[in-house]
């Protein structure tokens, strides 16, 4: 093993534990982002323990999985440029959660600091594009709109979440009410009417996350 072998090693795994991802984890964020990219987990860790180096493609792919220059991940600069920034995940997963990668959006990055502010953990970061006009009081149709994906469970009051319905998002206010169901609100009414479900029916309104905070165009 050489010692640029180690060092890109190093840095690689360094990467991948400040993201709180496994290997599973980053071995699916790498395929998300290089389609077809033959690398497993065992490679991966041979790519850390400094026992195999990246090919020139892989290093890119990385680069934009772990935001850091291909040439820092590569052990050619040792700035690592502004590590303190987080990037949503490309392609999360959680226990019953089956995403389409297409459907989140990587264009957004924050502070580490800020993302703490807001009560949101790296791995629960994911940022999608409003995809209707149903909520223009809030945001309007292509804003961003930053998700926690630990909360995924039925709300004790009014609260904004993204949903995933027939492969579709949705993004709609969640209202308990008096009789133990819950209304499936919009900011439009009459163009989309509210839905009220009992709690077990809103188990099949796939739940992906909480609305944290909406960006607004002008």
């Amino acid at each position: 093993m050489t010692d640029l072998n180690r060092l890109i090693g190093q840095r690689l795994r360094k990467c991948r534990e400040a993201r709180s991802w496994t290997l599973e984890e980053a071995v699916r964020q790498l395929r998300a982002t290089a389609a077809g990219s033959p690398v497993g987990t065992t490679g991966m860790n041979m790519w850390e323990l400094g026992e195999r180096t990246p090919r020139l493609e892989a290093f890119l792919a990385l680069s934009k999985i772990y935001n850091r220059p291909a040439s820092y991940l590569a052990g050619l600069d040792s700035d690592d440029h502004a590590p303190d920034y987080i990037y949503p995940m490309r392609s999360p997963s959680a226990p019953g959660l089956l995403l389409d990668s297409t459907l989140a959006d990587d264009s957004l990055a924050l502070r580490a600091p800020f993302l703490a502010e807001l009560g949101v953990a790296p791995s629960d970061f994911m940022v999608i594009r409003m995809p209707d006009d149903g909520m223009t009081n809030t945001a309007e149709k292509g804003d961003l709109l930053l998700l926690d994906l630990s909360k995924r469970e039925a709300p004790a009051e009014r609260d904004m979440f993204a949903l995933l319905v027939n492969g579709r998002i949705w993004v709609r206010w969640i209202r308990p009410e008096m009789d133990d169901s819950y209304s499936i609100a919009s900011d439009d009414p009459i163009k989309y009417p509210d839905q009220k479900v009992s709690a077990d029916d809103l188990q099949k309104f796939q739940i992906i996350g909480r609305v944290v905070m909406a960006t607004k165009r002008r």
